[in-house]
C-alpha cells in the first residue's frame, strides 16, 4: 500500500510536468493526437520513471527532459496504435450491399497499414456517444468533438465511441464526383 501511495504521489508530480511537456511539444511540432495523461502513464518510459527507486525518486522537469526523446518515441508509437485501430474500424465497416473490401484480420501489430485512408475526405467517423448527435468528422478532428472529448481519460476507451457511418462514405463519394474531384481527395483539401 505504501508503494501504491508513492506511485500516486509520483503521478501527481508528473501531471503538471506532462501538461507543460505537451504544450512544449505542440509548439515545436505538429502532432495530430496527443496522449491523455492517463494513457501517458502507461508508457514504458513513464512507468519506469515513476517506479524508479521503488517510487521514491521525485519526478522533476530535469528527469522529464532527460527522457524526452524516449517519451517522444512512446508518443509516436501511441499515435500509430490509435491510427491502426481507426483503420481497423473503418475497413471493417459494413457498406451498402456488403462489407468493406479489406480484411481486418490481417491488420496485426506489425503489419503495414495504409494510414492514408484516414486522410481522405470519404473517411468519416460518427460520434456514437450520444444518440442525438449526428456529427460526422474525419481524423483527427473527431477527437476534438465535444462528446468524444468527454471520454478522453483514455483515447483507446474513446475508440469505443467512434463508428464509421455506413452512409457517409457513399454520400461523400457522390459529393466529390459532383464537384469533379477524385475519390481519394484529402480531407484537408481547400475548395474555391
Amino acid at each position: 500500500m505504501a508503494r501504491q501511495r508513492r506511485l500516486f504521489t509520483r503521478q501527481e508530480e508528473l501531471k503538471p510536468l506532462w501538461e507543460s511537456l505537451v504544450v512544449n511539444i505542440l509548439s515545436v511540432q505538429e502532432m495530430k493526437l496527443m496522449p491523455t495523461f492517463h494513457d501517458a502513464c502507461k508508457f514504458a518510459t513513464i512507468v519506469e520513471m515513476l517506479a524508479d527507486d521503488d517510487a521514491h525518486t521525485t519526478v522533476t522537469d530535469h528527469r522529464i527532459l532527460e527522457q524526452k526523446e524516449a517519451i517522444l518515441a512512446d508518443i509516436a508509437q501511441y499515435q500509430t496504435k490509435i491510427k491502426r485501430e481507426l483503420v481497423r474500424l473503418y475497413v471493417s465497416q459494413p457498406t451498402i450491399g456488403g462489407t468493406a473490401n479489406l480484411d481486418t484480420t490481417s491488420i496485426g501489430e506489425t503489419e503495414d497499414v495504409d494510414f492514408s485512408i484516414l486522410d481522405r475526405a470519404t473517411t468519416l467517423f460518427k460520434c456514437d456517444s450520444s444518440w442525438q448527435c449526428t456529427a460526422l468528422l474525419p481524423y483527427p478532428t473527431i477527437f476534438e468533438h465535444v462528446h468524444v472529448k468527454k471520454f478522453r481519460d483514455s483515447s483507446f476507451t474513446m475508440l469505443n465511441h467512434l463508428k464509421p457511418e455506413v452512409m457517409a462514405r457513399p454520400t461523400a463519394i457522390l459529393l466529390l464526383k459532383d464537384l469533379g474531384l477524385p475519390e481519394d481527395t484529402p480531407a484537408i483539401a481547400k475548395f474555391g
